[in-house]
């Protein structure tokens, strides 16, 4: 073994247990803390062995192909979120967001990927030495973790491990790949847009944990597989920027209408499309239906025979008013599906109101029912 490399061996392994005794036993530190570890670990790199530069060909290639990759990834992503749902994030567009989240983000991302370049630079004659240090990095991470969930059952462990863990795994596999052929520039970027995005975007898809892990753990590796591909094709054929940004400005187009669709969808804007999943409002509406809703109307200009979208017991429900009950200044419904016997049996209150239905558009709504009924069985 090379001197270098039992130097480098000794520092990462006293660092990877300065991390697992913290993250298990004291529990003390947050990203910024880790960034500093961090820092002082490519500085004493650089005192024990110093530092290569290199240039990359193909770079920005590569950037565009990333760039694809993550388009591909949300637009599913968000497609999925029709069948699964959605949320809406908080406001983070303030100072305080800024400071708290995004700068620690940034930083340990900048700090690690830079760190992660010149460690495999000086790695890359050793596939071993490279394992142990895409580790190292993954243990960075699961400290993160660690020290920012309370684990106190088998049932979270587990949970913890399927959410953040196995999602690590493929990211640190994915972003030490990139390193070593192109550099710290593109995994910056990928763990950045990875890393905010739901602190950025309005509203976000919301999986189940276990479906969660899923994505994103097979997410690298589809793209590490795409770049892979990409990097074979490299060594038979010159591949110019402007062939793949063309690629990319195909995207803007479709990626544009989806987006505006899924918007319309998740009940961002003032009108709101629901599939209707049963016949109980047959035949005014039927199965498979799709209904838009008005979300500003006022429940005081409600009236006997409109049909509502409101929230019961976790459920979308649209009925029609058969009734209603001023009580005080408080407005009490009671619906009914046009296909029912009985009167519904709760009543519907101003904070269960989604909106009133204003226009129908038949059979539409089929797809995403028939992915439900798949889904929830």
């Amino acid at each position: 073994m090379k001197k270098s490399y039992l130097k480098i061996s000794i520092l990462m392994l006293c660092t990877f247990l300065l991390l697992f005794i913290d993250s298990v036993y004291f529990k003390v530190g947050n990203r910024l803390s880790l960034s500093i570890i961090l820092l002082l670990f490519l500085g004493i790199i650089k005192f024990l062995v110093g530092f290569e530069k290199k240039k990359y060909r193909y770079t920005k290639q590569v950037f565009f192909e990333m760039t694809i990759s993550l388009f591909i990834f949300f637009i599913l992503y968000y497609i999925l979120g029709i069948i699964v749902g959605f949320y809406k994030a908080g406001n983070y567009y303030n100072l305080y967001s800024f400071v708290e989240i995004f700068l620690p983000i940034i930083i340990y991302v900048v700090i690690k990927e830079i760190t992660r370049y010149y460690l495999s630079s000086k790695l890359s004659e050793s596939k071993l030495l490279i394992a142990f240090s895409c580790i190292l990095f993954m243990m960075f991470d699961i400290t993160l973790v660690l020290l920012s969930n309370t684990i106190t059952e088998s049932k979270e462990l587990f949970i913890i491990t399927a959410k953040f863990v196995l999602p690590i795994i493929t990211q640190n596999i994915l972003c030490t790949y990139i390193s070593i052929h192109y550099g710290y520039k593109i995994p910056i970027y990928y763990m950045i847009v990875m890393m905010l995005y739901e602190y950025l975007l309005p509203i976000i898809p919301n999986p189940s944990e276990y479906l969660y892990s899923v994505i994103f753990f097979l997410t690298p590796v589809i793209i590490l597989y795409r770049i892979m591909k990409f990097t074979k094709k490299t060594k038979v054929e010159k591949l110019q920027s402007r062939v793949v940004a063309k690629q990319i400005i195909c995207f803007l187009p479709a990626t544009i209408i989806i987006i505006m669709f899924i918007y319309f969808v998740s009940g961002y804007f003032r009108f709101y499309s629901i599939a209707i999943a049963s016949g109980s409002m047959t035949p005014s509406i039927y199965k498979g239906d799709v209904v838009i809703v008005d979300k500003k109307e006022k429940i005081e200009n409600l009236k006997k025979g409109d049909i509502i979208a409101f929230k019961h017991d976790k459920k979308i429900i649209v009925h029609r008013i058969n009734s209603i009950l001023q009580d005080k200044e408080e407005y009490l419904l009671y619906t009914k599906g046009d296909a029912n016997d009985n009167i519904d049996e709760y009543k519907v209150t101003n904070d269960m109101i989604i909106g009133v239905v204003k226009i129908k558009i038949p059979f539409i709504g089929y797809p995403t029912v028939w992915l439900n009924e798949i889904w929830s069985n």
